[in-house]
């Protein structure tokens, strides 16, 4: 099983590396600078012994708020997870006011396996599909375009235990995530955005704070790119339905 899982590491960073080099910098591109804060809170509740409940709440001024829930089937180091997001996009590039909606149902597997004792790996990739209300003269309308987008995501952790203590263990994680669009809108598989972030963090038997900056790469038109320089504040909580049924015994 180790084996299977270090050849899913070594395949994901070879085709990371290679997307990276595909979409190097040419002179050609339009690439507009920008700043951004990304706040998310996101939370898991244990339902059973093999299923939880997913929730999570993004939100980029100006560049999306997004709901989303799920319900994660867990066997070994594996998670499986599907259910619906609902976002609010701005309307254009300039207009960045967040009244165009998208429904998405999702779905995505991840798996996380420990290299030594306090470095790990983690893989996922996500499916979404989405439903984006349409523009019509600078503001939204009743039609929508369907487009599928697949997510590659590699992370790295390093946790420092003799700094903190069982209940505060300091961090550091490194990772890289690709987006790509296709399907019936899309010619062939269209390159989205690359997202590679770098965060520290605390993690606490029931809840988990990091803050970072994130690198977000995203392309808005025939070469034409937004580099996104984000800075990022996540706070994961995790719930137990099972805890407090035992305890009500």
């Amino acid at each position: 099983m180790k084996t299977y899982y270090r050849k899913k590491i070594h395949t994901t960073i070879l085709f990371i590396i290679l997307v990276l080099l595909t979409y190097d910098a040419s002179s050609q591109r339009s690439v507009t600078q920008q700043s951004q804060y990304w706040f998310g809170y996101m939370t898991s509740t244990e339902i059973s012994a093999h299923y939880s409940w997913w929730n999570d709440t993004h939100y980029v001024p100006d560049g999306f708020f997004i709901v989303r829930t799920g319900l994660t089937y867990t066997i070994k180091k594996i998670n499986i997870t599907a259910g619906y997001a609902h976002a609010w996009l701005p309307i254009s590039n300039s207009n960045t006011d967040l009244h165009r909606n998208e429904n998405r149902p999702w779905g995505q597997v991840q798996f996380t396996l420990p290299i030594f004792k306090t470095l790990s790996f983690t893989q996922r990739t996500r499916y979404d599909g989405r439903f984006i209300q349409n523009v019509s003269q600078g503001e939204p309308i009743e039609k929508y375009t369907f487009v599928n987008r697949i997510r590659f995501m590699g992370s790295i952790r390093k946790t420092f235990p003799t700094v903190g203590n069982k209940e505060n263990i300091p961090f550091i994680s490194l990772s890289d995530e690709i987006l790509f669009n296709f399907g019936e809108n899309i010619s062939g598989m269209s390159f989205n955005q690359n997202r590679i972030y770098v965060m520290v963090g605390l993690q606490k038997p029931r809840i988990q704070y990091q803050v970072g900056y994130m690198n977000r790469f995203v392309m808005t038109g025939t070469d034409q790119y937004i580099e996104n320089h984000t800075l990022v504040l996540w706070i994961t909580q995790k719930f137990s339905f099972r805890k407090r049924a035992v305890s009500e015994k």
